[in-house]
């Protein structure tokens, strides 16, 4: 709203319109959410469809009042990026902190894993993870250019507090980020600078230490195990009991796919013809207390790209690929690529565009990354863009 208002108020819609003609990745975003409002008029579920309207406003606003707007310099984006890495590794000690003080009372160690350990409200555990990721990600990157945020020392206890964060929360599909994203950076940076052998050798190192941590805390090799016994479950059951979700909520949730390829449910009603195919799942899970039935609870499809297509169909399914692929073959953005590597990896086990917190968090850096133009003010106050 404040960015908004900032944009009505300072005038000059012409230029503004045309900046924001020429920004291409822009145009994605706003056919992405043009495609979510033509779905609301055929959706069976209006009010559903409203919500998710609501809730994917970001994806015009931000565009629209940063991608034609010379707000931001280089230096000023690293200041935001610098901010969201500070304000994430605070939010993770402070998820330790209450932790701590719940494990005084309860002397149960778990109350430092997964759910127990990120308890906050609007921000499940895995948002956090990929939020950790993405930091993480920043400042390995940046400090093996000796390119540092906060400082070497400074930069070094940091990616220490988000590779432990990332153990603690236990969001599997985090590990399976972490993997990828070293890999990613030891062999595009070290490797052109110091050769395979020293490229491998401090990838080896990094992921034994971080792989040797989840499997010494009880919390996290209890999920890695789950790990193990979802894979098995696959063909079979365990213990007489499914341990494998989304084996049902991604099986179900490609019938619902193939109904509906061309056009999609409607918008926001992909959830609801989830539910109606889980109805006849009689697969048995157990919560710690009970056993009870998929059909019982409100379950997404647990995969944004499956959710997408079934929602908007092979149109909304191509944009969403759009999005997250073309700008991997642009020039530069180390950064933003390394955002987009996490949140493509994220995406693949959670629906993570379904809560705001997922929402705001990919529109807002997408559009830092790829959209904000980069320009200059010359001294006789003309504008150019790089």
């Amino acid at each position: 709203m404040f960015f908004g208002l900032c944009w009505l108020l300072s005038t000059d819609y012409k230029n503004k319109l045309e900046v924001l003609g020429r920004n291409k990745m822009a145009g994605l975003f706003f056919i992405y959410f043009l495609w979510v409002v033509i779905g609301a008029f055929y959706t069976p579920a209006p009010g559903e469809a409203e919500k998710d309207l609501v809730m994917k406003l970001p994806f015009a606003v931000w565009p629209l009042v940063l991608g034609s707007l010379f707000l931001f310099s280089d230096k000023d984006k690293r200041k935001l990026l610098r901010l969201f890495i500070l304000a994430s590794v605070l939010s993770i000690l402070t998820c330790f902190i209450f932790a701590f003080g719940a494990f005084m009372n309860t002397a149960d160690i778990q109350e430092f894993f997964f759910t127990n350990l990120v308890d906050y409200k609007v921000l499940p555990p895995h948002y956090l993870g990929m939020y950790l990721s993405f930091c993480y990600g920043c400042l390995l990157y940046n400090g093996l250019r000796k390119n540092y945020f906060f400082g070497r020392s400074v930069d070094v206890l940091m990616l220490v507090i988000l590779a432990v964060g990332i153990v603690f929360i236990s969001v599997r599909i985090q590990y399976v980020a972490f993997l990828l994203l070293n890999c990613w950076i030891f062999f595009t940076f070290i490797y052109h600078r110091s050769g395979a052998f020293k490229a491998v050798s401090g990838l080896l190192l990094v992921l034994l230490v971080f792989g040797s941590l989840t499997w010494a805390f009880p919390g996290s090799r209890h999920r890695i195990r789950d790990t193990y016994n979802e894979i098995v479950s696959f063909k079979s059951t365990v213990n007489q009991k499914q341990t494998n979700h989304r084996k049902f909520l991604w099986t179900e949730g490609w019938e619902v796919v193939q109904e509906n390829w061309l056009l999609g449910t409607g918008t926001g009603a992909a959830k609801g013809a989830l539910q109606v195919k889980l109805q006849d799942n009689d697969a048995k899970f157990w919560d710690g207390h009970d056993v009870y039935y998929l059909r019982d609870r409100n379950y997404n499809f647990h995969n944004v790209y499956l959710e997408h297509w079934a929602n908007h169909g092979i149109i909304g399914f191509i944009i969403l690929l759009a999005i997250i692929i073309l700008p991997l073959f642009a020039p530069g953005q180390a950064e933003g690529k390394i955002f987009l590597l996490i949140c493509a990896v994220s995406f693949s086990t959670e629906s993570m565009l379904e809560r705001q917190a997922g929402v705001l968090f990919f529109s807002f850096f997408y559009t830092m990354f790829f959209m904000l133009p980069s320009g200059s003010k010359h001294q006789n106050g003309q504008q150019h863009i790089k």
